[in-house]
């Protein structure tokens, strides 16, 4: 595995050439949402099993902040062993670092309200400057709170023995504030209202999934969920492949000579990002869906599409890249959101324009017109991961030169094989310091 250094004097960058074809079989990584779910739901519980985590700085911010409430975690022949507080948190450090985790700082944000012992939440600059103010206006009932105007860093804790709360928030910011009031959810029973149209859904429904199984009873309301007060039960839960990782590998292979196959991905699972399996396979990319593998062969001609990503913004950077290819007129709409992901991925989908790409960016859609002839470049991907990958396989169709993308040490929050897959399957691609 590559594991890179944040936060270094100097940048990393992904340098990309030219690729003819690719060709091969990898595996994709496990899944990091279901990963950071099942770290919380097993933190809660007593004592679990966690098989096939993912290893990587935005899970071990998560696994470090379970340790400094109170939970063991053990490795065992790469299992995580998870001794949980049973519901009670225990805190043993009061400062908590996510690093550059918005998923660590939401989900913790609430378990500390849980806690009698203030906890100070901090992380990053990227982590200071995302919004969290709509999760900590929801837990004021049960916490005080100490913020800097609804930005990290964050000090909380518990008002007081509070059962059966109602707490109003937002669906169209984070999808992960809903997530994050359900998993604290059992602990004190919570009715949770959504005020508006809710985006990014099957994120919600893996939390419920990874609940579920753990043994929580959860309510669909006409406007949220209730879940009344009850205890966690431990798991033994072998977290899936990632189908938000693999899209970095299957949108390339639609618009690249290519054959190659992705295991550990199955069709069963929650995850609303392999919908990328479908939109793939109606733009013209060749496909073939095992029990647990999907294999994919290049498009000769690439359809132009519209799409809806309300429900899926962390497919619309590789998307991005396949619709640079397309014949013809793409839209991608509704996706005001991704203004508050790892960067403004609005903003940074106009790095795209350096490569040659004919593309317009609007305040929730993107327009891009294909095919276009790509051009090396010096990229900034912004410290966001989806970016470097995105931008990556677009530059693996200049015609001549190298690409250069900063923020490669950013490859380690999702996908820390990232580059060691794409050189296996054939991808001129290589990292240098400068």
């Amino acid at each position: 595995m590559y594991y890179y250094k944040q936060n270094q004097i100097f940048k990393m960058w992904l340098c990309v050439e030219k690729t003819d074809s690719l060709e091969g079989v990898v595996e994709a990584p496990p899944s990091k949402s279901y990963t950071h779910r099942a770290l919380i739901v097993s933190m809660l519980a007593k004592k679990s099993r966690i098989r096939n985590p993912l290893i990587s700085s935005d899970t071990m911010a998560t696994k470090n902040a379970c340790e400094s409430l109170g939970a063991e975690i053990l490795e065992k022949n790469g299992d995580w062993i998870v001794n949980g507080v049973d519901g009670i948190i225990d805190v043993k450090r009061d400062v908590i670092d996510v690093k550059n985790s918005g998923t660590t700082l939401r989900f913790i944000a609430s378990l500390a309200a849980l806690s009698k012992k203030e906890v100070e939440i901090t992380g990053d600059k990227s982590i200071r400057q995302r919004p969290i103010s709509e999760l900590l206006n929801g837990l004021k009932d049960l916490a005080y709170i100490k913020d800097t105007n609804g930005f990290a860093p964050i000090r909380i804790r518990n008002k007081g023995d509070i059962e059966d709360v109602s707490i109003k928030i937002r669906g169209d910011i984070s999808s992960q504030f809903i997530s994050s009031l359900l998993l604290i959810a059992p602990m004190i029973g919570l009715e949770i209202i959504i005020t508006t149209p809710l985006k990014s859904k099957p994120y919600v429904d893996i939390t419920i999934d990874v609940m579920k199984k753990a043994g929580i009873d959860i309510k669909k309301t006409d406007n949220g969920f209730y879940v009344k007060k009850q205890k966690y039960k431990n798991i033994d839960y072998k977290i899936p492949g990632d189908f938000s990782s693999a899209a970095n590998i299957l949108c390339p292979c639609s618009f690249i000579e290519s054959n190659v196959e992705i295991k550990n991905l199955s069709m069963d699972d929650k995850q609303g990002d392999k919908r990328v399996i479908d939109i793939l396979r109606d733009i013209g990319a060749i496909l073939k869906i095992k029990k647990n593998s999907v294999k994919i062969m290049n498009g000769e001609n690439l359809n132009a599409m519209n799409i809806d990503a309300s429900d899926i913004p962390d497919l619309v950077p590789p998307l991005v890249s396949v619709f640079c290819f397309s014949n013809g007129t793409s839209l991608i709409k509704n996706i005001e959101h991704l203004k508050y992901k790892e960067c403004n991925r609005l903003n940074a989908c106009k790095e795209f324009r350096k490569l040659g790409v004919d593309i317009e960016i609007g305040d929730d859609k993107i327009l891009i017109k294909g095919p276009n002839r790509i051009k090396s470049a010096t990229l900034r991907a912004f410290n966001d991961h989806r970016m470097v990958m995105a931008l990556a396989s677009a530059a693996m169709k200049a015609e001549s030169g190298v690409t250069r993308i900063d923020s490669a040490d950013m490859l380690n929050v999702s996908f820390p094989k990232y580059l060691e897959d794409m050189q296996r399957l054939g991808a001129r691609m290589w990292i240098e310091n400068g």
